[in-house]
């Protein structure tokens, strides 16, 4: 997709920046591989951070686990038309004073429910940031990936980081290296009509 629709579709509140930290080489999110992780929570989506050092952390942490050895940060456009923000610490962890809640299943269908009423993203709000969960991640348009210490610098850049619109700016200007290939094709229609 070419960049100034990804701009429109920023500037208009359809969509938001989101960073996902990785220690694997992603080319695609998709739901194939949602609940695979540890937390209890993955099953409910595409999990990224308002914060691009935060998800830089995060690869760092999952290279140090061994989950890989490639420690980059994906920026995307996840879609936010409808979030769903109603939840406490407890529900978006499953645990609460390290009693388990909820299982794996149980967010597959908290997804699920959430998807029916029409909700798109979750947003967990904790002290430091806003963590993002986008239930369809085949709708999520990856922008460009990031070494962690890119990412840092991105964040040191002292953007607004609710300002999608002037991190994409400063990201095609700064690192156009860093751009996905696939976020020059014109694919508009593709994003009202998504993958199921």
């Amino acid at each position: 997709m070419p960049h100034q629709d990804i701009l429109k579709l920023l500037d208009a509140g359809d969509y938001r920046i989101g960073f996902h930290g990785s220690a694997q080489k992603i080319t695609a999110f998709t739901s194939a591989g949602m609940g695979r992780g540890g937390d209890l929570n993955t099953g409910l989506g595409l999990f990224t951070s308002e914060i691009p050092a935060n998800a830089a952390e995060y690869a760092q942490n999952a290279g140090e686990l061994g989950e890989g050895e490639y420690e980059h940060v994906y920026v995307l456009a996840i879609p936010c038309k409808k979030p769903f923000s109603d939840i406490d610490r407890a529900g978006f962890y499953g645990r609460k004073d390290g009693e388990q809640l909820a299982d794996k299943a149980s967010f597959v269908a908290l997804r699920a429910r959430l998807l029916s009423e029409g909700y798109d993203v979750l947003d967990f709000e904790t002290s430091e940031d806003v963590i993002s969960v986008c239930f369809e991640p085949e709708r999520a348009i990856l922008l460009a990936e990031l070494t962690a210490d890119q990412a840092i610098e991105l964040q040191e850049e002292g953007l607004n980081l609710f300002d999608g619109v002037a991190i994409l700016k400063t990201i095609l200007e700064k690192h156009p290296d860093q751009l996905v290939a696939e976020t020059k094709k014109s694919r508009v229609a593709d994003l009202d009509n998504p993958v199921p």
